[in-house]
């Protein structure tokens, strides 16, 4: 079987790895992307927080969020926000998310710029993920702690086209929006329901392919600024967002659909990377791998007697310490909502970014690791997962072969 050699592998295409990837190429490396399919960042919520990170210089993190605002606009899915500051936005569920950075789409509802204005909260007949008359209610009461003399109300539209009543999704609706002419229709509808407000909330339904364009023209309907919700995962912005990362590689990355099933190291390097593609077997030799295959759903730490990193075995930390092979009962808390100590089990990594072995060296000298896959970056309340994915694989992308 033919050897293929590449500069950078790397392995995982959420967030982090696919950063990594964009990066490395757009630095003139040739890069192949290795991925099982869509994972954690697909699910997200699509909006980042941004974790401290101390210990990076600062720069590191302007220039990475800089790049991801960038490389997300020329996709056609550009973000807002401001990284030293939190914005606060509604939900879908009524509640208030507090975020940094968030697609365009949600923009006009940030909870700061509300005045004294009629929001109407436009609901779906039959989407009973969305009541758009709970969430009016929610954001009246918040809008009142905040000291907003704005007026929430909510109004009830049948979406053109669907016949049936019941059992709608979110995202069968999406689907439909992609299409110029559908969303044409549903932008009169929504402007024949609103009466005299001055700014329109929807449910996050606006196209999975091409939302702006399908938010320009309700808000031309409308005549005033109108905005989607967020909603927790998994979200259709968490789809638009790995969908958006998919568009930014660079076309010169090959990308790989399939997984590694073996590797084989050399004097502290590794040297082949065995992958399987469909039903193809390649062998390839990179210079460099990057590890960003996630934690758990991402497929990154699996658990057979005890929680193991699944392609090289490398070691987990939590806290300070190599993990013990605990059973996973002693990683975890019986209530529901606690911060799980499992969760936040990973790859500990050294100044370069290159995983560590038990007693604190390199485990290869040519492997490097970003993303959910480290130490912290499942559930902490100090990391933004998506945020410091974007971070570690932007600094990834940047530091290969220096």
């Amino acid at each position: 079987m033919r050897r293929e050699l590449v500069d950078v592998l790397v392995i995982g295409g959420g967030m982090a790895g696919s950063t990594a990837a964009t990066v490395a190429a757009r630095r003139g490396l040739s890069v192949a992307l290795l991925r099982r399919g869509y994972g954690a960042t697909a699910l997200s919520s699509g909006v980042i927080d941004l974790p401290a990170m101390t210990g990076l210089p600062m720069t590191a993190r302007q220039e990475a969020i800089r790049f991801f605002w960038q490389a997300a606009a020329a996709a056609g899915y550009p973000y807002l926000g401001e990284p030293d500051s939190e914005a606060l936005l509604l939900s879908a569920a009524g509640m208030v998310k507090r975020t940094h950075l968030y697609p365009a789409t949600t923009g006009a509802g940030l909870l700061g710029t509300w005045g004294e204005e009629r929001i109407v909260f436009v609901g779906i007949r039959g989407l009973a993920e969305f009541n758009a008359t709970f969430v009016a209610r929610a954001a009246q009461q918040y809008a009142a702690e905040l000291g907003l003399s704005c007026q929430a109300d909510a109004a009830e539209i049948a979406f053109p086209g669907v016949r049936h009543r019941y059992n709608i999704t979110g995202f069968e609706l999406a689907q439909l929006l992609d299409d110029p002419e559908q969303v044409a229709r549903f932008a009169n509808a929504v402007a024949s329901a609103i009466g005299s407000a001055t700014r329109v909330a929807l449910p996050p339904i606006m196209g999975v392919e091409q939302s702006a364009q399908a938010m320009t023209a309700v808000q031309s309907a409308c005549g005033c600024p109108c905005f989607e919700l967020v909603s927790g995962p998994p979200s259709l912005l968490g789809l638009r967002l790995q969908h958006t990362l998919q568009r930014v590689l660079p076309p010169q990355v090959r990308v790989l659909h399939g997984e590694a099933i073996g590797v084989v190291a050399r004097d502290g390097c590794i040297q082949h990377v065995r992958a399987v593609d469909q039903d193809c077997e390649h062998v390839l030799a990179p210079r460099y791998v990057v590890l960003a295959t996630g934690k758990f759903i991402g497929g990154g730490i699996g658990y057979a007697q005890r929680l193991h990193e699944r392609l090289l075995d490398l070691p987990l930390w939590l806290e300070d310490q190599p993990l013990a092979d605990s059973p996973l009962r002693e990683l975890s808390h019986a209530a529901f909502a606690a911060m799980q100590p499992f969760m936040r089990v990973g790859l500990r990594v050294d100044a370069a970014w290159r995983p560590l072995r038990h007693d604190g060296h390199a485990a290869y000298e040519n492997l490097y690791a970003a993303g959910a896959i480290l130490q912290d970056q499942g559930q902490n309340e100090c990391w933004g997962t998506l945020g410091a994915a974007l971070i570690g694989g932007y600094m990834v992308g940047q530091n290969i072969g220096n």
